[in-house]
């Protein structure tokens, strides 16, 4: 597995989040579903494209990007299980690539300081990404 590959449902996640936070800030500003604002139809490109529309295709990015992501994330954490790691660089590796936590996250999970998750993720990346286990 490459670490390209490895990476996939880490980038997919933050694709999601950063569409996601759009959306909310559509909805927030009184752009879609708000009683005190009328939705006001925006310049986009030959036409123009109401506030609500935005939203639906943001919706729709979002679900087709979340279905690809549970994908990614299955094809990571079976390639993950195959790979004899030992029990800590596993669960790190579930942890960042399935998972998708940040450091922060995996350093309280496993208990370890962040220097000593960096080794043992280092240590866990070398073996995924040159295993050659059919």
């Amino acid at each position: 597995m490459t670490e390209k590959e490895l990476n996939a449902a880490l980038n997919l996640s933050r694709q999601i989040e950063r569409l996601q936070n759009k959306l909310d800030d559509l909805m927030e500003t009184g752009g879609v579903g708000s009683p005190n604002i009328s939705p006001t139809p925006v310049q986009g490109g030959p036409g123009m494209v109401s506030p609500g529309q935005i939203a639906a295709e943001l919706a729709e990015e979002i679900q087709n990007l979340t279905h690809q992501w549970e994908i990614e994330r299955e094809i990571i954490k079976r390639s993950i299980e195959k790979i004899p790691l030992d029990d800590i660089e596993r669960k790190v590796a579930l942890l960042r690539y399935v998972e998708c936590r940040p450091w922060k996250i995996i350093e309280s999970s496993v208990g370890y300081s962040k220097p000593h998750i960096m080794r043992i993720h280092s240590g866990a990346l070398t073996k995924i990404i040159h295993d050659d286990t059919p």
